[in-house]
């Protein structure tokens, strides 16, 4: 199987030292790190990483450079672009890196002669495994050391308000079917002698058989045993559940998704930020996007690479109210798109399936607008998505998730 992993970031790695890091899914509210260990992402199935592709939008300068490189297990592999001078983009056709379950995975980006350092970098890289299952990856803030707290899921930050005391307010939406299996934690740190996190997969609110225990010593744990069935409309959540006052650790999750239809993936968003009751606005479509809703498009984009979109699903905690609805497109490069879908009145709930191809390069972002005679009723809760995504497996061309 064949997808992409894909990131992007609004605070430009420096333009001096000796290189920043950033988690290879990372969304806005991320930043670069001088601490490779927060930025680890752990693979659940083994896979090749390659066509590693980068764009930002300043150019670095003459005689200047940013190298942006793959790291595998804290070590810098040869999967590497570098954008210099007055370039905005790059891509490594030529190198592929092996990882096996358990390695971790991050992006370093290192600067030459000081660059002009790029508002938004936008990055994507394919992902081949042996047989049909994808990586979904997630990377959260720090967890609480005596509350159990409800965590997002498929993107990678560094914010806590990824964590919630109020599982509903970090759903992302399953958009098909398929397995859920393979489920790895990495820890920035252990949880100490005695104390221990319990992480366990959450399905529409309730905890599912795929969990696994962090505990004493140790910074990596799995369950490669369990799985867990989904079909289109379910919602899914990570739940963190301290004993004995552990260390508050960053961790990440891996988790391998099978569908039942051979090609199929998924991406989600999240939040119980809500978008506004009389305008337009945009957020940012992967994992808790940038934690608000804006009125300005170009601030929330996700550059996800090649492939085919073929599905949307949303939910909202609070229905419109009655006579009011929402309604929630996905744009593509600035233009709406067929996948749009409207929730009226009492509804809770709509979905729509079409199909809307999507080049390299290409940015794509959540657009909510409201019915106006009448407003309807503050999201209470927020917005909570699935966005279903499809590449033939036997084409060149890949997909992502």
């Amino acid at each position: 199987m064949k997808c992409f992993l894909f990131g992007a970031d609004n605070n430009g790695p420096s333009a001096s030292g000796t290189g920043e890091f950033n988690r290879l899914n990372s969304i806005f509210p991320s930043s670069w790190s001088s601490n490779e260990f927060f930025c680890r992402l752990v693979v659940p199935v083994a896979m090749d990483l390659s066509r590693f592709y980068v764009q930002i939008d300043t150019p670095p300068g003459v005689g200047k450079s940013y190298a942006f490189t793959v790291m595998k297990n804290g070590i810098a592999t040869a999967l590497e672009v570098i954008i210099a001078d007055s370039a905005t983009s790059a891509e490594d056709t030529t190198h592929a890196i092996s990882f096996a379950p358990g390695d971790t995975v991050s992006l370093r980006a290192v600067p030459t002669g000081t660059p002009d350092v790029p508002s938004n970098q936008y990055w994507n890289i394919q992902v081949d495994t042996s047989g049909q299952s994808a990586p979904l990856l997630t990377g959260l803030a720090s967890m609480s050391s005596s509350l159990t707290r409800y965590g997002s899921m498929l993107a990678g930050h560094n914010s806590a308000a990824g964590w919630s005391a109020t599982e509903s307010d970090m759903q992302v939406i399953v958009p098909t079917s398929g397995t859920l299996s393979n489920l790895y934690v990495k820890a920035s740190g252990a949880p100490g002698s005695g104390n221990s996190y319990e992480l366990t997969v959450m399905k529409n609110g309730l905890p599912t058989g795929l969990q696994a225990i962090l505990a004493d010593s140790n910074t990596l744990a799995s369950d490669t045993t369990h799985t867990v069935s989904v079909i289109a409309g379910d919602s899914l959540t990570i739940r963190a559940v301290p004993t004995s006052s552990p260390s508050g650790v960053t961790p990440s999750f891996g988790v391998a998704f099978t569908p039942t239809n051979t090609g199929e993936n998924f991406m989600g968003f999240g939040s119980a930020s809500a978008p506004s009751t009389t305008v337009a606005n945009f957020e940012q479509l992967l994992g808790i996007g940038l934690g608000a809703w804006n009125a300005t498009e170009s601030a929330r984009f996700m550059m996800p690479g090649p492939c085919t979109l073929r599905g949307l699903y949303v939910k909202l905690i609070t229905p419109p109210g009655l006579g009011a609805s929402r309604t929630f497109t996905i744009r593509k490069s600035t233009g709406d798109t067929v996948l749009t879908a409207t929730i009226s009145e009492t509804d809770t709930t709509a979905s729509v399936l079409a199909n809307v191809e999507c080049a390299q390069g290409d940015l794509i972002i959540i657009k909510s607008t409201v019915s106006t005679t009448p407003f309807p009723a503050a999201a209470t809760g927020g917005v909570h998505i699935g966005l279903l995504l499809y590449n033939d497996p036997k084409s060149p061309v890949v997909m992502i998730y």
